[in-house]
């Protein structure tokens, strides 16, 4: 698993690109993304992404240290997917 990292108080843009294993045509109709502070396992934010083909953007502020989490929710044929990135923050 690879590890995004940032400091304390950045305001980021991060980006997941859905792909099809089988190369077959798809529409994502729907997706949402929540920021959850792995350590304290509190959720910190959340919001609507604005779909762009296949790419799904959220923006991240780190207001506190620690390991994090980005689950990303999205609708494709009438199904929930969700997929993660993990973001650590630090101090500057």
């Amino acid at each position: 698993m690879a590890i995004l990292r940032m400091y304390q108080g950045e305001k980021r843009k991060l980006y997941l690109s859905v792909k099809s294993e089988d190369n077959l045509p798809f529409e994502i109709t729907s997706a949402r993304y929540e920021v959850w502070n792995c350590d304290t396992n509190e959720k910190e934010a959340e919001g609507t992404c604005e779909i762009d083909d296949h790419v799904l953007p959220c923006t991240m502020q780190a207001s506190t240290t620690g390991l994090h989490e980005i689950r990303f929710y999205f609708q494709i044929a009438g199904e929930e997917i969700i997929r993660t990135i993990h973001v650590a923050v630090g101090k500057t």
